[in-house]
């Protein structure tokens, strides 16, 4: 739990005092936005319970914003279930921050984001999708010095969990003439010790960035950073140094769009970055599911991605992708190969895809090597004015070898199937379905029914009833993945927007 105090205090007194002003009808340059997600879970298979409140509100007065994130947190177990990954109990004032913009300048104190360049070398953000959350308790601030010139800094420690950082960085951004800008960046991040053990090390992150437009059929942008890795402790050795780069170029050739995405990693491994991960990002369950992008080593990675956009006629378009990476000590290499048709027929949409994918990680001490063929269908369909229907199938085929034991071992082969049907009642309600089967041998069973009802009520209130069994596994948004337990049980979920 954090730390309060007399200004938080102060700043959470004065969003009350703000709130009831504005109710009041006093101040007609305050503005306040509000929103908040009940959710409740019964997981009746280990048999706990989670209740989560999350109230997240600003209030604004001219160029100043006040905001404060509140959370409620009431798990049962949460070593048992925890879906949203909150930890122990907790109830009170999960983030707040004060901040101040004018046209070029921007200060904020508090819990702070930020990202220089395209994050590789510093990338702080939340994205609730995958519950996570790497926000900074500390300054963040920005300021236009002239119409070619933008400086940024942000310093300060992690805001959620125990301290175990701080971090100071500091980006400049020249915006030249024929549509480039170049940027100079530089991180220093240090891990907290003890008044005994002092400073344990820390990471010294330079780098720079370039991009732009090369005429209307061009956009480019490459960035490289060194990682200098410190070694605080008396006696200790330094670290070798390690880099991280990143590249990409888009050509638009009128109906056709090609994309080349290339990394290259190599001792790359620091808290305060997500870099780009220069592989394809599937919303499919089981291209999700099986995503390269969770194993992705910032260790010892380099490769890239192309990838294709044909818009054949108003009603057709495909897209194609290839990526792959290799490492350059170890035998991990990676690779997909992706296919895509989209087909309209008057007011239906089609969507085709195919991909097949291999790659190797090492599971403890052994190697194990994936492949996986995947095929998947949407279709949407309206039936009339106001009803519609979603419908997605999918298969994959896996094959999963023990390289250590592949001369005495059969290889495991397995079926995983998802079919998804949403039934729409415009303007306010959509029940929705979701059964999975598999004869995976490892799992504890072979099918899971999913259920939902989602009732929209009013203009502000959105009600989702669910129920049923979800296998769960990997799940993976914006470069990051998360495991995600099955869950067998109810959960109720009430959405308020103010």
């Amino acid at each position: 739990m954090r730390r309060e105090t007399p200004l938080v205090l102060a700043a959470t007194a004065l969003v009350i005092s703000t709130v009831a002003e504005a109710q009041l009808g006093l101040g007609d340059d305050t503005f306040i936005q509000a929103a908040n997600q009940f959710e409740f879970y019964w997981d009746n298979d280990v048999e706990e319970t989670v209740v989560d409140d999350r109230l997240d509100v600003t209030v604004s007065r001219g160029a100043f914003t006040l905001g404060g994130t509140f959370l409620s947190h009431s798990p049962s177990d949460p070593g048992r279930l925890d879906p949203n990954d909150f930890g122990e109990q907790v109830q009170g004032l999960r983030k707040r921050w004060l901040e101040v913009q004018t046209d070029d300048f921007r200060a904020r104190v508090g819990d702070v984001y930020a990202t220089f360049g395209r994050g590789l070398i510093l990338n702080i953000f939340e994205d609730q999708t995958v519950d996570f959350d790497n926000v900074l308790d500390g300054f963040y601030g920005s300021a236009d010095l002239n119409d070619r010139v933008t400086l940024e800094v942000i310093s300060g420690t992690n805001s959620l969990g125990d301290e175990f950082q701080t971090l100071k960085g500091a980006q400049a951004s020249f915006y030249l003439p024929k549509n480039v800008t170049v940027g100079l960046e530089g991180v220093w991040s240090d891990s907290l010790g003890t008044e005994l053990t002092g400073r344990p090390g820390g990471d010294r992150l330079y780098g720079g960035h370039a991009g732009g437009s090369l005429t209307e059929y061009i956009d480019y942008y490459g960035e490289y950073v060194v990682r200098d890795a410190r070694n605080f402790r008396e006696g200790g050795s330094e670290p070798a140094q390690g880099h991280g780069g990143y590249a990409n170029v888009s050509l638009y050739l009128g109906q056709l769009q090609l994309l080349g995405e290339y990394k290259d990693f190599l001792r790359y491994v620091t808290e305060n970055i997500n870099p780009p991960t220069a592989f394809r990002s599937h919303a499919s369950t089981l291209l999700n599911r099986g995503s390269h992008v969770a194993n992705l080593s910032f260790a010892d990675e380099k490769g890239g991605l192309v990838e294709a956009l044909l818009t054949v006629t108003d009603q057709t378009r495909i897209a194609a992708s290839y990526g792959e990476t290799v490492a350059r000590k170890g035998n991990f290499p990676a690779w997909e190969a992706y296919g895509e048709i989209e087909q309209w027929f008057g007011h239906s949409e089609l969507v085709l895809r195919a991909a097949e994918t291999e790659e190797t990680i090492r599971e403890g001490s052994d190697d194990i090597f994936f492949e996986r063929i995947t095929y998947s269908g949407t279709l949407v369909h309206p039936l009339n004015d106001v009803l519609s229907v979603d419908l997605t199938v999918e298969t994959q085929e896996v094959q999963e070898v023990n390289k250590s034991l592949q001369n005495t071992r059969f290889p495991l082969e397995y079926r995983d199937n998802v079919i998804s049907a949403t039934l729409n009642k415009s303007p306010n309600m959509s029940w929705a379905v979701t059964v999975e089967w598999s004869d995976n041998p490892r799992e504890d069973r072979d099918n899971w029914v999913w259920g939902e009802w989602n009732i929209a009520v009013g203009d502000r209130h959105q009600l989702n009833l669910a129920g049923g069994q979800l296998r769960g596994g990997q799940l993976c948004s914006g470069g990051v993945c998360k495991l995600v337990d099955p869950f067998q049980g109810v959960k109720v979920e009430f959405l308020t927007t103010f």
